[in-house]
């Protein structure tokens, strides 16, 4: 992080002094990966993230040359790069340097210091030869990530398109929802409670809510997996990126409980809404409420955390049961 100006500074002085595509035909370039993560946070999954992206930047066959900077007191130091990396035992074979900005003696020496070893690598690097692979070898993993207002536009459909290309050529594109359906259902048999729906005939709608369609759904999934005491689906219809309908409906008991419908919501952000409602679900559950109540309250949480802008809901208790009885759409922040 603290390392971030002195590493943009190298790249682009290489690229203007060194680097030269006609010297170093198999050299694409010298690039920075400035980051603003890595001091003053947690420990624990923030340092482990950090350290990981860092270490897959280094090991990516596409990098022929690294250098590691740090200014020499934040959490992500060198020491902790170099421990994690032998920890997954990476080895690699490509020329690695490393440089403390407080130990060489400040931004200016660890400068100079990276560009002399830019020079010395450019040579080495452009030593890797390219070579031709059909498109049939390239495997292209993509994954549903956070939505929204123009990606289902946009990226949705380039994505869309681009996956065509390459299996008409004889690729190969794993979509990760695909392996985790695949994966859930191994765990459904230990389940007692399951958020989410297993069927091709239930539409997971409000205006288009169909109660029958819930129940035979969810008496197909109960045929296979008998164990399952609750299973609750969240409803959604989308007008745009920032009106939606919210709802949810559940089958227990032999019987179908539908929660409070939210229709036209101002959205800021949907990311989060889902997980909001099964906390919401589960918090109800565990302080000994009805299915009724979790359901209500679920929903409602879940439209709380559409109200804003991160990715999880501000609001306190009392605001979410307020809004369960229609008196707010909106914590007060």
């Amino acid at each position: 992080m603290c390392a971030s100006h002195e590493a943009l500074q190298i790249s682009m002085m290489s690229e203007f002094i060194y680097y030269k595509r006609e010297k170093f035909p198999n050299v694409d370039g010298v690039v920075a990966i400035p980051h603003n993560k890595g001091c003053g946070c947690q420990d624990g999954s923030n340092l482990e993230i950090m350290l990981r992206t860092l270490s897959n930047y280094a090991d990516h066959p596409n990098v022929g040359g690294v250098i590691l900077m740090d200014s020499g007191c934040e959490k992500t130091n060198l020491r902790k790069v170099e421990k994690y990396l032998l920890k997954r035992e990476l080895e690699f074979n490509k020329p690695v340097a490393k440089i403390g900005i407080q130990e060489i003696g400040g931004t200016q020496a660890a400068i100079e210091k990276g560009l002399e070893e830019v020079k010395k690598m450019l040579p080495i690097v452009n030593e890797n030869v390219r070579e031709e692979f059909p498109v049939s070898e390239l495997v292209l993993g993509v994954k549903c990530g956070s939505s929204d207002g123009f990606s289902g536009l946009s990226a949705n459909p380039v994505l869309g398109n681009a996956a065509d290309i390459l299996v008409r050529s004889h690729g190969t594109v794993l979509i990760t929802e695909d392996a985790a359906n695949q994966l859930n259902r191994e765990f459904l048999p230990f389940a007692d409670v399951v958020f989410g729906v297993i069927s091709d005939d239930f539409k997971p709608s409000v205006a288009e809510f169909d109660e029958r369609k819930v129940q035979m759904a969810a008496e197909k999934m109960l045929e296979e997996f008998p164990n399952i005491q609750i299973i609750i689906s969240t409803l959604r219809d989308v007008h745009n990126a920032g009106l939606h309908n919210f709802g949810a409906a559940c089958f227990a008991d032999n019987r179908v409980i539908v929660a409070g419908k939210y229709e036209k919501t101002n959205v800021l952000n949907r990311v989060g809404s889902g997980d909001a409602f099964v906390s919401g679900f589960i918090y109800s559950l565990l302080n000994g409420k009805d299915l009724q109540f979790a359901a209500d309250f679920g929903a409602a949480h879940g439209v709380s955390a559409m109200t804003s802008i991160d990715d999880n809901s501000t609001a306190n208790i009392a605001e979410i049961e307020e809004l369960m009885r229609g008196e707010s759409s909106a914590a007060k922040r």
